[in-house]
């Protein structure tokens, strides 16, 4: 089963282009806690590349970007990397590492900068939002059924009379439609 993660693109993106797609390949193949041994060939195939040229552009992610904590060759011939916690992707569950830009130092240790919540931007953001063909639902007000039925005309009008769903019953035009034949002939009248 596969799972979508965010990849730290901050981080990414302070490498060259080629380290980039490197480092994007080597990523598909590191575990949660950033161990991944993967053949050269396999990584040079990833990006379309030589074997050379990957060896020489991993070298260069290991001395001049520190992207990696660890890297050996235990004996079978493959490296072994652990990558460096900021080029990690984040996880669903994971907390992402502290952003050294928001530590403060207290005591002698650095500690996580503390944000105080916004109650009022959250419920300014979180206001109801009319859903489609639903005017007035989220609100708490009554449905009006013309203007429900309005919306969803102007709505199956403006795709092309692609869009209706199943539970409006039949589309505009055919024996078992629901919709008012006026109000059809308004809106698409309107419409034209």
């Amino acid at each position: 089963m596969f799972q979508i993660v965010a990849l730290p693109f901050d981080a990414l993106q302070a490498l060259p282009p080629l380290e980039f797609k490197l480092m994007a390949a080597l990523l598909r193949y590191a575990n949660k806690a950033g161990e991944c041994w993967p053949v050269l060939r396999q990584l040079a195939a990833d990006i379309g590349k030589s074997e050379a040229t990957v060896c020489r552009a991993m070298q260069r992610l290991a001395n001049t970007f520190n992207a990696f904590t660890e890297r050996c060759r235990p004996g079978n011939g493959r490296y072994r990397y652990k990558i460096a916690e900021r080029f990690l992707p984040r996880w669903p569950g994971r907390k992402p590492p502290p952003d050294p830009s928001c530590m403060v130092v207290q005591d002698g240790l650095a500690q996580a900068a503390s944000q105080e919540a916004n109650p009022a931007k959250q419920a300014r953001e979180a206001r109801p939002r009319d859903r489609l063909g639903f005017a007035g639902k989220t609100a708490g007000l009554p449905l009006d059924p013309a203007s429900q039925w309005r919306k969803r005309i102007e709505s199956w009008w403006r795709s092309g009379c692609k869009f209706w769903l199943a539970e409006w019953g039949d589309r505009p035009g055919q024996p078992g439609c629901l919709a008012d034949p006026r109000l059809i002939r308004e809106v698409i009248g309107n419409a034209i």
